[in-house]
């Protein structure tokens, strides 16, 4: 080695160095290169296998799905298919729904359907069913809702609805806008090995979305098809809202009163309404507010002035409301007031007014006295036994003498002169003696006695005059009471 030159020596170095370098080069070329394969085929079997399981999973999911079918089909033998929906759809319309009349359920032909591959065998039948029946707007959302909710494989593949027509009272075809007729077209499928114990049940039905870019919502109560679909009635007259009449209302009551009323509300469609307690003012809770069948009681005493709004709701299919605020106010009891005593207005006295102005005979020597009635300006001449009225007075001749005149009046009798008044005698009462026949009058003859009776007669009646006297003018009764003094 001492004998090689420092070139050699350079060339033996390089090469010792270079043969380890390639040799661990090839070698982790090939290592790689090895790998590289392994990974394939690892990715390889990794693929299958979950070609495998994907293949097993779908598998599953057919027959879960074909289970799901089997239950949810009709019966395998047509005729018993036919038969059992026909009897569940027409149990349907007529006892839960209760359409008017009698729906009518028709079987139609039924068309086997086969598959596509292999040797096309007949997978299930299709049955074809068509239903007429008559009744409202919510009768078929009804339907709609019950059809769909039982679990059967079928669906309405036409539905013609029309507003009912009917003959009124004059033979004229009108429209009735609150019925309607149906006619749907229903197919349902019958698998050719369906389970023969089968129980298709009623299950949620969540095929209304509350926005159809929100499929998430799903509407599954009947309440919410009323609310989307009874809204949008297009056959019928849109629904008016009732109506209290006014915003606000005051009410007043006094302390210690009950406090009970009801609110009444307008509806044009004559829908029923119903009233409720929306909110309070602070004053008074609701829980003091007892709110039945639009009548109001509220549990409160002292003074002061409540306030309260109340909301009235139409029961339409999509029903509309009104609201008003109700004061209530209460007040201090008024003291009650007594009536004076009724006084009777003072009666006039005629008689004061009638004064004597004559004892007398006449030419014929007919002993007669002179009455003058100054607040009527009349005067009558009386014989004895004549009875006559002043006013509301009674009175009768007793006698009849040179001077006086005895008249009986208010079971009392005085002796009145010429120039005496009626209702004021100057002398004292006379005692009760039989009355004198005109035979025994004072002064007169046999030849010149009286020849009238007992004669029951009113002043008025002696001059032609009306029973009734007339309220006397305030002049004449002053110029009257004058004279007679």
């Amino acid at each position: 080695m001492n004998k090689l030159t420092d070139r050699e020596k350079f060339l033996v170095y390089a090469i010792v160095g270079i043969v380890p370098v390639v040799i661990l080069y090839f070698g982790f070329t090939y290592f790689m290169g090895e790998m590289t394969k392994r990974r394939a085929n690892l990715r390889a079997v990794t693929s299958k296998l979950e070609k495998m399981q994907e293949d097993a999973n779908y598998a599953m999911i057919l027959t879960q799905v074909k289970n799901d079918l089997k239950q949810r089909s009709l019966a395998a033998d047509q005729t018993a298919a036919q038969n059992e929906y026909r009897d569940w759809l027409q149990g349907l319309v007529e006892n839960d729904i209760k359409f008017g009349g009698r729906p009518k359920v028709t079987p139609k032909a039924t068309i086997p359907i086969k598959s596509e591959v292999g040797k096309r065998e007949v997978l299930y039948n299709q049955l074809n069913f068509t239903l007429d029946c008559v009744g409202s707007y919510k009768q078929i959302v009804d339907l709609l809702y019950k059809f769909y909710e039982k679990n059967y494989i079928h669906r309405i593949e036409r539905m013609d609805l029309n507003l009912l027509r009917e003959k009124g009272e004059s033979g004229k075809l009108t429209f009735d806008r609150k019925r309607f007729t149906a006619k749907l077209q229903i197919q349902v499928l019958s698998l050719v090995d369906a389970d023969d114990e089968r129980t298709p049940e009623a299950v949620p039905n969540v095929k209304l979305f509350y926005d159809s870019k929100e499929s998430e919502k799903h509407l599954s109560e009947l309440e919410d098809y009323y609310s989307v679909i009874l809204r949008r009635n297009l056959f019928g007259f849109p629904n008016n809202a009732p109506d209290f009449g006014s915003r606000k209302k005051q009410l007043e009551f006094e302390e210690g009163e009950s406090i009970s009323f009801k609110l009444t509300a307008d509806d044009e469609d004559e829908d029923d309404m119903e009233f409720s307690l929306v909110s309070t003012d602070g004053k008074v809770k609701s829980e003091q507010i007892e709110a039945s069948g639009g009548r109001f009681k509220l549990d409160i005493s002292e003074l002061g002035e409540y306030e309260f709004k109340s909301r009235v709701t139409d029961k339409n299919y999509y029903p509309k409301s009104d609201e008003m605020s109700v004061v209530v106010v209460i007040m201090e009891k008024e003291e009650e007031k007594k009536d004076p005593p009724k006084v009777d207005p003072p009666k006039f006295d005629h008689t004061k007014f009638t004064v004597i102005y004559a004892v007398n005979s006449n030419i014929r020597g007919e002993r007669f006295c002179g009455i003058e009635v100054r607040t009527l300006g009349k005067d009558y001449k009386l014989q004895i036994g004549e009875e006559f009225k002043v006013g509301d007075k009674k009175a009768k001749i007793i006698d009849i003498n040179s001077r006086h005149a005895v008249i009986e009046m208010d079971g009392k009798r005085f002796a009145y002169a010429a120039g005496d008044v009626l209702g004021d005698p100057q002398g004292d009462e006379i005692a009760f003696v039989e009355p004198k026949t005109p035979s025994e009058a004072v002064g007169n003859s046999a030849e010149d006695q009286p020849t009238s009776g007992s004669a029951d007669t009113d002043v008025s009646e002696s001059n032609g005059e009306e029973s009734d006297v007339e309220k006397a003018d305030p002049e004449e009764v002053a110029k009257a009471n004058g004279s007679s003094r």
